[in-house]
């Protein structure tokens, strides 16, 4: 059974297609598989990480910065657009650098509610992290429909 689906990102051709991710079906509504494709930049025009991901349902967004002695922190959530609202989601943040690989899970009820945004800090040694929002994070709408993460990510330096 398909399901109707909404992306954080430029929607291509019906059907999987290249780029096309399958939502598990733990992570989707009613035990069903979910497919949706989407087409990402890694990069903006200015070679620059792309922190913000806008599409046709509303934006996702991703940061990582250095908050003090060997810390990091990661902020990361969504708001959706046209009056959409979310009764529920699932959302993992990837983390990785030196000697550290790390995946961060939010996930749960909403109440239709159209903004989530979720945080994490963590003690590592110092380097260069890179964090990422994984493919499968979204958010289910009050209509059933799934809007799904655009995939931003972001890099900083640790100290």
């Amino acid at each position: 059974m398909k399901t109707n689906v909404k992306v954080l990102v430029p929607v291509l051709a019906a059907g999987l297609a290249a780029g096309a991710v399958a939502v598990p079906a733990a992570a989707s509504p009613a035990g069903r598989t979910v497919t949706y494709t989407s087409e990402m930049r890694l990069y903006s025009p200015n070679g620059r990480p792309l922190n913000t991901v806008y599409g046709n349902c509303g934006k996702s967004w991703l940061t990582i910065r250095d908050v003090g002695v060997r810390k990091y922190q990661v902020k990361t959530g969504f708001q959706l657009s046209g009056g959409r609202k979310a009764i529920s989601y699932a959302w993992t943040a990837r983390i990785t650098g030196p000697g550290h690989k790390r995946n961060q899970f939010w996930g749960g009820g909403l109440r239709a509610r159209a903004k989530w945004e979720g945080q994490h800090t963590h003690t590592v040694r110092a380097g260069r992290f890179r964090a990422s929002v994984v493919a499968g994070s979204h958010a289910v709408l009050t209509n059933r429909q799934i809007c799904a993460s655009g995939l931003p990510f972001s890099i900083a330096s640790i100290r």
